[in-house]
């Protein structure tokens, strides 16, 4: 039994992306409304303290480790969903609910995660190859995580044993993932570009004009690639188990 095929995996991303689209959204608004928040927050002590005060570097330190955590919350909400099969917007309240009652599992999803960092540095710095090969070997290993509810060393394990004799496969797979959310990232950058040299044209204030950039690059870094990740590993996990 072979394993999905990287157009069938890219298609079914897709697909999953539009069909949830109103679920992952509020998944993003949740983001969204938190950093309009803290930026609220910091502006405020800004003005009336200082950038250089103590308050504003503590404040600042602690919303963006919070900051974080909800990313990594919007993660584990996005796993649940398509392990649990929530596509509505109906299916959002307790799905985050049930995500943040889970914020051990959370915590211990960014150690995992920091730990991913560091085992793929270590391989990266190693003449890239070993890198490349650990990539492969532990790509699933977040996922494995959250849905099998085991161990951080278990799911690197289990993530290198459903590689196992699929290297090639998973690697190709990979690529496409990569180059798919290059051209996307591209085209972003480039629909920025043309709308800041628009605005830059009509004499709006260059702030403004690199806020919209920023704000699109960092849309698209923290917010739409991870989800789009996500969902396309999911598949390829469910693939790969389905075939050991």
């Amino acid at each position: 039994m072979n394993i999905i095929s990287a157009k069938e995996l890219l298609s079914k991303t897709v697909s999953t992306l539009s069909r949830s689209a109103l679920l992952y959204t509020g998944i993003v608004l949740a983001t969204v409304f938190f950093l309009i928040i803290a930026s609220t927050m910091m502006k405020f002590i800004d003005i009336t303290l200082g950038a250089d005060s103590l308050v504003y570097a503590i404040v600042g330190f602690c919303l963006s480790v919070f900051f974080y955590f909800i990313l990594f919350l919007d993660s584990f909400a996005v796993i649940l969903s398509l392990h649990q099969g929530k596509t509505s917007i109906r299916d959002f309240p307790p799905l985050y609910k049930h995500a943040f009652n889970s914020w051990k599992k959370i915590l211990g999803l960014v150690a995992l995660a920091i730990a991913w960092v560091i085992v793929l540095g270590l391989g990266y710095a190693l003449l890239v190859i070993p890198g490349i090969v650990l990539t492969v070997w532990f790509f699933l290993t977040p996922i494995i995580f959250v849905i099998e509810d085991v161990s951080i060393f278990k799911a690197f394990m289990k993530s290198k044993e459903y590689a196992r004799g699929h290297w090639g496969k998973i690697a190709w797979r990979l690529l496409s993932l990569l180059l798919v959310n290059l051209s996307l990232f591209l085209i972003v950058i480039l629909v920025a570009v043309i709308e800041a040299s628009f605005k830059i044209f009509a004499g709006y204030p260059y702030f403004l004009v690199t806020v919209t950039v920023l704000t699109l690059w960092l849309f698209w870094v923290y917010i739409i690639c991870p989800i789009f990740v996500i969902i396309f590993g999911y598949y390829l996990y469910e693939s790969l188990k389905k075939v050991k």
